[in-house]
Parts: C-alpha cells; structure tokens; sequence
C-alpha cells in the first residue's frame, strides 16, 4: 500500500458518518468505511501519526475509528483515546457486525462502554440492543 493509498483511507473515515467495522447484512456487504478500516489497520505503526490525528479532527464517526484502530496498534493509547472521547456527546450510529441494525448512539456512551468492557471489541459483542445505544441520539 502506498502513502496515497493511507490518505485515502484516512479521508474516507474523517468524514465518516456511521461505524462499521465488519460486514453488513446477509449478503455480508462491506462498506467503504470497513476496507479503509481494515486497511489502516492492518498498516499498523505506519499509519500511526494519521490516526492520532483522526481521533483530533474526525468526525463523530472518524473518532471512533480512530479509537478502534488505536485500541488494535496499541492497547495504552486506545485505552487513553476511549477515556477522551467518554464525555463526547456527538451522535453517531455503529454497526456491530452481521444481520443486527445500526445502533444509534453517542460517542462518549461507546467510549464509556469500551473502557468498562475493557475493549471496543468487548463492547461491540451484542445480542439485542446494546446498553451503549442511545435511540435519542439518532434525532
């Protein structure tokens, strides 16, 4: 991958509107937004200055990417990333993975949700609706 190709990528997710990090719906469709996740992710410690500055100047959505991809290049700083977005009250929407509906919500509440679960991961394990979902977000 190359420089241009990271940019890109970071682009895509500093606009973001919705968080999906894993395929979508029964035909397991995969967003935009996902292959440039999984593609700064899998840059690792390459893309690490573009990231930090994702989680400054992204949208809602982007700062939780950044948090996501922080939290997989370095468990410290994606720790230290969810504990500065808690208090975030922007809405957003995440999409934990499969045939399960987007989830409206607040940044600050996935943050919070990802410190006390020890890991956006953990937090994004759900059957039903998550307790970090907040409907009124979406309003």
């Amino acid at each position: 991958m190359t420089a241009p190709d990271f940019a890109s990528s970071v682009d895509l997710l500093r606009a973001a509107s919705h968080v999906a990090i894993h395929s979508v719906g029964f035909a397991a469709a995969r967003p935009p937004e996902m292959v440039a996740y999984v593609q700064l992710r899998d840059a690792g410690a390459a893309v690490r200055t573009e990231v930090d500055e994702l989680l400054r100047t992204g949208s809602p959505s982007g700062r939780v990417y950044a948090g996501l991809l922080l939290e997989a290049l370095d468990p410290h700083a994606g720790h230290d990333a969810w504990a500065s977005l808690a208090g975030d009250p922007a809405p957003t929407a995440i999409h934990p993975g499969g045939c399960l509906p987007f989830f409206p919500t607040t940044v600050g509440a996935f943050a919070s949700a990802a410190l006390a679960s020890g890991s956006a991961a953990s937090a994004m394990n759900v059957s039903g609706r998550p307790s970090w979902s907040h409907p009124e977000a979406g309003e």
